[in-house]
């Protein structure tokens, strides 16, 4: 499927593992954020890929920017696993980075 060759897809799938095993360790009461988390890290995926198969421009922006509003729901809730001091701060740190690389890139597609 073309959505496999995309890097941003690649990062995102990579990102949802680290998410997954990050989160599980979380102590319980947190559930409610790990799944925000994991559904905003879903969504952006699935609309990519969707995105990615749509023939017009602007159907394909739609699904593109759908995803990017995601990326931006899992940004605020890692900030969010920051505060309450879920995770490390350097975990935080290189997967926020991480996501606003696959941002600018999904941003960047035709």
């Amino acid at each position: 499927m073309n959505h496999e060759r995309l890097q941003c897809y690649q990062l995102l799938k990579e990102a949802a593992k680290e998410i997954h095993n990050e989160s599980e360790q979380w102590p319980r009461g947190q559930g409610e954020l790990q799944d925000q988390l994991k559904r905003a890290l879903i969504s952006s995926l699935l609309n990519l890929t969707e995105g990615n198969t749509r023939r017009s421009t602007k159907e394909r922006q739609r699904f593109f920017d759908i995803s990017r509003g995601s990326l931006s729901e899992v940004s605020a809730c890692l900030d969010i696993a920051q505060i309450f001091n879920l995770s490390s701060s350097l975990f935080i740190s290189d997967l926020k980075s991480q996501i606003h690389s696959c941002n600018r890139m999904i941003r960047k597609l035709p």
